[in-house]
């Protein structure tokens, strides 16, 4: 289940954070976020259980995917793809004509995941991640 994400939510989200990435959110990052009204977030439930959350950003028409995590136990079963359904759906409700993103140039399960929704690499970032250190593939679908 994919429902909208609130401050109740946040120790969770911490702790797919910490599972994900190698420079992750803190819960002070995420609970300002919230509170910030440009910024969407969702979490992702299995059985009850936090397993995954997406963040998205809308800015004058446009939309900036911040995160998509999904807990690694719970990876390949449709849950990244079901947070980018309810992230598309809400841009394109919000009147968004394009979402972008940034991801590890590495990350082919991402990258993949991204071209099926319809993004493709238009720049990359030199070294722009670090631990370790990775360029950043930006992506755009400019047709939402």
């Amino acid at each position: 289940m994919i429902r909208r994400m609130g401050k109740d939510d946040i120790l969770a989200a911490v702790t797919i954070e910490n599972a994900c990435f190698s420079d992750p959110w803190t819960g002070k990052i995420l609970e300002d976020s919230l509170e910030t009204p440009w910024n969407y977030f969702w979490i992702a439930l299995e059985r009850g259980e936090a397993v995954g959350y997406s963040a998205l950003c809308l800015i004058a028409g446009e939309g900036e995917i911040q995160r998509i995590a999904v807990l690694p136990r719970a990876r390949r079963q449709g849950i990244g793809g079901k947070l980018m359904e309810a992230m598309v759906n809400f841009a394109k409700n919000a009147g968004v004509s394009a979402l972008t993103l940034e991801v590890r140039a590495g990350n082919e399960a991402a990258v993949n995941l991204y071209k099926t929704w319809g993004f493709s690499a238009e720049a990359v970032r030199k070294g722009y991640y670090q631990c370790p250190a990775e360029d950043a593939v930006i992506m755009w679908n400019r047709d939402i």
